[in-house]
């Protein structure tokens, strides 16, 4: 797959350092980091499409600003999910998708979310497939979608031309 895949590093090599969002430095803090991968044009491989870290603060900030009925429909799809996401995460592997146990090869694009602690990850991330983050996008309101639409353009940086290519589906942030 990718060699940055499982990676809690930057696309580049270096570390994240400082949240996204409030810029509050991250070496001591709980802190996440998710990372959007897409096949490459060539059919082989993945790249990164975006990456970010955000503190639990910001998460947290963040996660009130959704609709009460998307934030409800997530936590039910988590809930409903719970023990596949364990037994998927307890496998250590990065190249499954938490929700289905799919090879995460097999899909044209999935996300990965890390939870970190004093710059080491605890456990594998949470992965998920392009089907799981289509079921995903489908339970979100206009609210919410509008939402990360603007979270999206305020503070993941993607190339204009690559986000031209890209459909909304393809932009679910996460958090």
């Amino acid at each position: 797959m990718s060699k940055s895949l499982n990676s809690i590093k930057k696309e580049n090599g270096e570390n994240f350092e400082q949240c996204s969002i409030c810029e509050k430095s991250l070496i001591k803090d709980l802190f996440f980091v998710e990372k959007a991968y897409q096949r490459n044009l060539n059919g082989e491989g993945f790249f990164i499409l975006f990456e970010f870290a955000i503190c639990q603060t910001c998460k947290q900030e963040l996660g009130l600003k959704l609709s009460k009925e998307s934030f409800q429909k997530m936590q039910n799809y988590l809930l409903a999910h719970q023990a596949q996401i364990q037994k998927n995460t307890q496998k250590e592997s990065a190249e499954i998708c938490s929700f289905s146990g799919r090879e995460l090869s097999e899909g044209e694009a999935f996300h990965q979310v890390f939870m970190i602690q004093n710059g080491t990850p605890l456990g594998a991330p949470i992965s998920m497939s392009d089907v799981i983050m289509e079921e995903y996008q489908a339970l979100l309101s206009e609210k919410t979608k509008d939402f990360f639409e603007e979270f999206y353009h305020e503070y993941i940086d993607v190339p204009p031309a690559m986000a031209r290519l890209l459909n909304s589906k393809q932009k679910t942030v996460l958090l």
